[in-house]
């Protein structure tokens, strides 16, 4: 089970060093490969204990899937929703802010990273904690930016369809 978690770290820090490293003149250099291999199984070696407990776990089809339909709906509502921003900060039409609670029924701390990061990584939101009150709930706390009182709740609705569908098929069973 170490030898699989060391090479799937492996894998995934060879891949991320092949994007980073890529040149678009000559491709990939030799040393470029030979660094990348070193520099991975370093990483793989420090990493393999707590990278994953289930290491075939990220090459699920069925995830991968999933996460290639959702990254393009991510990058097209974050673009939205910073055009909308701008908007607002240009006209000056400012409505205020508000911390709303949103229930979450994603289990896995992997989607919740997910969750947290997209809702974090939209601008004028901000998930500022997480609380669990049981196994199958959770509770975010969201900084929203621009959010008036009677609208709290379209917007908790609002996160909910964007995000947990997509997340909770991509890091669950």
């Amino acid at each position: 089970m170490k030898l699989l978690k060391f090479l799937v770290a492996f894998i995934f820090s060879m891949v991320i060093w092949y994007l980073i490293s890529y040149n678009n003149n000559n491709n990939f250099s030799y040393n470029s490969i030979a660094i990348g291999a070193l520099l991975s199984a370093i990483t793989g070696i420090i990493t393999c204990s707590v990278f994953t407990s289930r290491p075939l776990w990220l090459f699920n089809l069925r995830r991968i899937y999933f996460l290639i339909f959702y990254i393009p709906m991510l990058i097209y509502g974050s673009i939205k929703r910073g055009l909308i921003m701008s908007y607002h900060i240009l006209k000056d039409d400012y409505k205020g802010n508000s911390i709303i609670k949103i229930q979450t029924e994603i289990k896995s701390k992997y989607g919740i990273l997910l969750l947290s990061s997209a809702i974090s990584g939209s601008p004028g939101t901000l998930v500022l904690d997480i609380e669990d009150e049981d196994e199958d709930k959770k509770n975010l706390y969201v900084h929203c930016v621009n959010i008036e009182e009677d609208k709290i709740d379209d917007a908790k609705e609002m996160i909910k369809e964007e995000h947990e569908l997509w997340i909770r098929r991509i890091s669950e069973k």
